[in-house]
């Protein structure tokens, strides 16, 4: 069987956020969770969310649930948990949490956070890339702001010969992830790439575009509850979609990234692949 060749976790960084008058503001992201639902329809790369308002809770309950997916709270920490995994011969993905950042000056500290993420991935050796979410980088002020961050980050990716994927958020931020993404495959070939979601209408002329540039693609189910008009209600029907859409990335880009924990679809590409003489080293679970 082809094994997981690739895991997302998290760094967790600490950042206090005078502006809302707390003294300490945690979030904790944690990727393809299948722990809580948020009365969604969709199972899959599901982002569960703690927010606690208050000191004397930090560290303790919440973090009991979330150690096992948060790599830590400062780099140090991270870096240990990377280098068991790495051990395992499994690559890694480090994010750093938050979203939706609408202040140009927080906006630019975050990417020089990711910028000294990656300058101590290149110092410790470590196996392991980046994914950012274009709306921490300034994509709610304006595309603008929000590519000039990018290609900061990407500048220093490219010269330490690093990787650096785009998460992929909610429908109102499709295009634009898209088309920024576009815009930084033309100087960052080879260094850049972005997730899709099986479950949006759109996807499939995403899917075939994207693959026609050579766009390193991260294919997942979708997380974000959207309406019937958007994207596909039905598990059965995103599965269908999803087995389509891999098979499209399989034939047309050379290395994809088959983002899933569904047994079934795990199930279907490992036969798919032998099926197809697809060699286990074209592509990787994530």
């Amino acid at each position: 069987a082809t094994s997981i060749q690739a895991v997302r976790i998290v760094w967790v960084k600490r950042w206090k956020r005078e502006d809302m008058g707390l003294s300490l503001v945690e979030k904790f992201f944690v990727y393809d969770l299948f722990l809580l639902k948020f009365r969604m329809p969709i199972c899959c790369d599901f982002v569960l969310l703690f927010t606690w308002w208050f000191n004397s809770f930090y560290m303790k309950t919440p973090y009991i649930f979330a150690k096992r997916f948060v790599a830590g709270e400062s780099y140090d920490v991270a870096e240990k948990k990377v280098q068991r995994i790495n051990q395992k011969r499994i690559r890694v993905t480090l994010d750093l949490l938050g979203e939706n950042i609408k202040d140009a000056t927080t906006a630019a500290e975050t990417v020089d956070a990711y910028i000294e993420l990656l300058e101590q991935i290149k110092a410790s050796t470590l196996d392991s890339s980046i994914s950012v979410k274009l709306t921490m980088m300034g994509l709610d002020i304006s595309e603008e702001v929000c590519y000039a961050n990018l290609s900061r980050l990407l500048d220093t990716a490219k010269a330490h010969n690093q990787f650096v994927r785009i998460d992929m958020e909610g429908s109102d931020y499709t295009q634009a992830t898209i088309d920024l993404f576009k815009r930084a495959l033309k100087t960052y070939q080879g260094h850049v790439g972005i997730v899709l979601q099986a479950y949006l209408h759109r996807t499939e002329k995403d899917v075939a575009d994207l693959a026609a540039l050579g766009a390193d693609i991260r294919l997942c189910k979708g997380a974000y509850k959207e309406p019937a008009n958007i994207a596909l209600q039905s598990m059965d029907d995103i599965r269908a979609a999803y087995k389509e859409y891999a098979k499209v990335l399989i034939e047309k880009t050379a290395f994809p990234r088959m983002a899933t924990h569904d047994g079934s679809l795990v199930t279907w590409l490992q036969e798919y692949a032998t099926s197809e003489g697809v060699a286990k080293d074209r592509f990787e679970f994530q």
